[in-house]
């Protein structure tokens, strides 16, 4: 529920917003808009094995006199065995 009333918010203030994630390779394995359920840890319906990804996530305010927000990050995806 609460990530529900989380995209709801964001769709209010933003008026897009991306995410793409890359291997640590640099391989593009996910590209997720606003409205997506998001990434689910698979590529090409494989599931991606435990490893450090990265991240770009673009937003673009529904106010036109707010900057566009350009994040960066890594983040390590854990798989129990």
């Amino acid at each position: 529920m609460c990530i529900k009333w989380f995209k709801v918010i964001v769709r209010r203030l933003y008026y897009y917003l991306f995410l793409i994630i890359f291997s640590r390779y640099g391989k593009l394995v996910a590209q997720e808009p606003i409205d997506s359920q998001g990434w689910n840890g698979m590529y090409q319906g494989k599931l991606l094995p435990s490893d450090d990804y990265w991240f770009n996530i673009t937003l673009i305010p529904a106010d036109t006199t707010k900057p566009t927000i350009n994040k960066k990050g890594n983040f390590s995806l854990l798989r129990k065995q």
